[in-house]
């Protein structure tokens, strides 16, 4: 009786290493695990997976091999691979694409995070014109695999002028699934319309003023620009100020009209290379004006209405800083090139002035960028210069 106990431990032992070895050998080696276990389904998985990149003699014999996933899942019921593989097999020999599918399908019940099956599914949905399916499976796709975001994103934002797409996209947007932040830089800056990216966020409802979505905004804002569609961007600054609106047609220096998340469409203020501006208490301009130095203190584009327009503004200057020069220019931003339609001297002498010029904008002028500059290089002194009371009206 001992000695039939000690035999039947060893038995187990050498089974117990025997499949130890398999398992330790179905990964890295699964030509030699499938010598010693012929249907193991890890060994049958990872097999046909180096196939599909191998390039010999038995690459279609193992890619077309259906006994073996077949035999597999008698042994592993469970496994998600041996129906990938075997729907895989099947497709290459032209089988059923119903039947195709749905090994696929149980393959996917069983486990979500293989990414091969994420992707045949992809195609199948787009093959069905099926753009709501396809977005099932990029969602499973991105979320258990990030990385993939460098071979779907591009697809995605190319496909961005099909309205369908962008309803289909949409409640992904609204619920901000864990891709989603990645996929709007990408979309933001790379989709070949900025309009279209608009309408996405548009169609997934969540509010302009919503702090996630900020960041996006302002690259957008950058992109509808860049593209020359300033009724569309002007629509978004708008919108992303809120209950303060009203206040981004406003020229002071203080407020919406000079929040960094609006520019270009509110002031964007100078701090380097000698031009120091800074904001006052009464929404006005302090300029420092470093000696020997030149540059921009403070410009904003405006969209604007054609027509005759009324620009006012007051600069303080408490000390006659001889050499240092300043000036107002408007140039009318156009897809042919920009040009300029007004400009007006600031004298470089000491005292308070008031200024009130007229500026004819022509119908070929969607938008104004207005820009506040000064010179100093033939000055050996710096200066400090205060501009307020600035406003742009239109004449009716």
């Amino acid at each position: 009786m001992r000695i039939l106990y000690w035999v039947l431990a060893a038995v187990i032992v050498l089974l117990a290493m025997r499949n130890a070895l398999i398992s330790g050998l179905s990964m890295r080696a699964p030509d030699i695990a499938m010598t010693l276990s012929p249907y193991n389904a890890t060994a049958v998985v990872a097999r046909f997976d180096r196939s599909l990149v191998a390039n010999d003699a038995d690459q279609r014999r193992i890619l077309t091999d259906v006994k073996s996933p077949t035999r597999s899942l008698t042994n592993a019921p469970l496994d998600p691979g041996a129906f990938r593989v075997l729907a895989l097999a099947k497709s290459e020999l032209g089988k059923n694409p119903d039947e195709v599918r749905r090994l696929m399908q149980a393959s996917e019940r069983l486990s979500r995070r293989d990414l091969a099956v994420q992707l045949w599914l992809i195609e199948d949905a787009v093959a069905r014109n099926d753009p709501n399916a396809a977005l099932v499976h990029y969602d499973r796709a991105l979320s258990v695999h990030p990385d993939v975001s460098v071979l779907l994103f591009p697809v995605m934002a190319g496909a961005l002028d099909a309205e369908q797409i962008i309803g289909a996209l949409a409640p992904y947007l609204r619920a901000w699934r864990p891709w989603i932040p990645a996929f709007m830089e990408f979309a933001v800056n790379n989709a070949a319309e900025p309009r279209d990216v608009l309408l996405l966020l548009r169609r997934s409802a969540i509010r302009p003023t919503d702090p996630k979505i900020r960041p996006y905004e302002r690259l957008l804002l950058a992109q509808l620009v860049v593209k020359g569609r300033y009724k569309e961007a002007h629509a978004l600054a708008v919108a992303m100020a809120g209950t303060d609106a009203r206040r981004l047609s406003q020229f002071d220096f203080s407020g919406v009209s000079a929040d960094p998340d609006l520019q270009p469409f509110s002031w964007t203020l100078g701090m380097e290379g000698g031009i120091d501006a800074r904001p006052t208490a009464d929404s006005g301009l302090e300029i420092s004006v470093s000696q020997s130095t030149k540059g921009v203190a403070a410009s904003r584009v405006v969209y604007i209405q054609p027509g005759r327009h009324i620009f006012t503004w007051a600069v303080d200057i408490p000390n006659a800083p001889s050499g240092i020069g300043g000036s107002w220019a408007a140039s009318c931003l156009s897809p042919k090139g920009n040009f300029g339609v007004w400009n007006q001297d600031i004298p470089d002498q000491a005292g308070t002035r008031r200024y009130r010029s007229q500026i004819d904008v022509p119908d070929n002028c969607p938008a104004l960028i207005m820009e506040l500059a000064f010179n100093s290089v033939d000055s050996q002194f710096g200066a400090t210069i205060k501009v307020r009371s600035v406003d742009l009206r239109r004449i009716p």
